[in-house]
Order: C-alpha cells, then sequence, then structure tokens
C-alpha cells in the first residue's frame, strides 16, 4: 500500500510567503515611487521658480545694457567727430596743395607727363606700327604663314629693347629724369 502524501499546506504555506514577499516588494516599490514624485514635484518646482528668476534677471540685464550701450555710443560718438575732425583737416589741407599745384600749371598751359613714360609710349606706339604695316604685308602676300610670327617676335623683341634702354639708360649714366 502506498501512501500518498499530503503537500496542499506546504504549498499553500510557500504560495502565502511568495505573495506576502511579492506585496512587500510591491509596497516598498510604491513607496519610493512616491518618493521619487515628490523629489521631481519638488525639482519641478526648482525649475521654475528658477526659470522665473532667471526671466527677471534677464529682463533687468537687458535694461542696463542700454544704459552702458548709451554712454558707449556718446564715447564712440567723440571718437568718430574727432577722427572725421582730423581727417576733414587733412583733407582740407592735401586740397588746398593739389589747387595750388593745378593752377600753377594751368598758367604753363600743359600737363607735365614723366619723361621716361612718354618715351615707352612712343616707343610702344612705333613698334605696334611696325607690327600693324607688317601684319599687312603678310598678309597679302601669305596668309597664315611664319613669317607673320617671326614678324610679330621682332616687335615685341624691339618693345622690350626699348623700354629696357628708357629704364636701363639713366641708371647707367646716373640723371633722373622728372
Amino acid at each position: 500500500m502506498k501512501k500518498k502524501f499530503d503537500f496542499s499546506a506546504e504549498i499553500e504555506s510557500a504560495e502565502a510567503r511568495a505573495n506576502r514577499e511579492y506585496k512587500e516588494r510591491y509596497e516598498e516599490e510604491n513607496k519610493l515611487l512616491k518618493v521619487n514624485t515628490e523629489e521631481l514635484q519638488k525639482l519641478n518646482d526648482n525649475i521654475h521658480e528658477m526659470r522665473t528668476g532667471l526671466d527677471k534677471l534677464a529682463n533687468e540685464v537687458h535694461h542696463y545694457e542700454y544704459k552702458i550701450a548709451s554712454k558707449t555710443l556718446k564715447q564712440v560718438e567723440d571718437l568718430g567727430n574727432g577722427l572725421i575732425s582730423k581727417l576733414s583737416n587733412e583733407l582740407d589741407v592735401q586740397y588746398s596743395k593739389f589747387e595750388r599745384r593745378m593752377k600753377e600749371h594751368k598758367e604753363e598751359d600743359r600737363i607735365r607727363v614723366p619723361t621716361r613714360i612718354f618715351y615707352i609710349l612712343v616707343i610702344s606706339l612705333v613698334s605696334l606700327f611696325c607690327f600693324f604695316i607688317c601684319t599687312v604685308a603678310a598678309n597679302i602676300h601669305l596668309l597664315n604663314s611664319g613669317l607673320l610670327w617671326k614678324i610679330f617676335g621682332w616687335s615685341i623683341g624691339m618693345v622690350s629693347i626699348g623700354i629696357g634702354g628708357v629704364i636701363i639708360v639713366p641708371k647707367l649714366s646716373k640723371q633722373q629724369y622728372p
């Protein structure tokens, strides 16, 4: 004969113990959640107070900013007026010098051009005229020939030698042109 064991009492006590542990953990978690929600509410209130205080502070700083800006603006205006008056005086001096020189040159009835510039212009014009004549001659006889490029090279060479001479000769002779 086999004996039947009744484990229902042990099972019920184990279930009761598990339920009790679960309820204790659940109650403990609820307590912690309540504490956390209270802390979050306090933090939210603190953040709201800080935000309100920051807005008030920003408005006050904005108010003071205008006062600082007006003082700085006055200083900048004074500095600007001083610089403008100095610049105006300097321009008046330069203009009077220019006016005096123009009156002197007006009596001479001519425009002064430095000698070097004049010689460079003459050499350039002569060489361009030579190139034009040679190009016309080359186009009459042989269109697109090597002669055209040869003439162009000689013209460039003449210009280079002429301009170099105008620059170097006065340096060699130690004579200064105005």
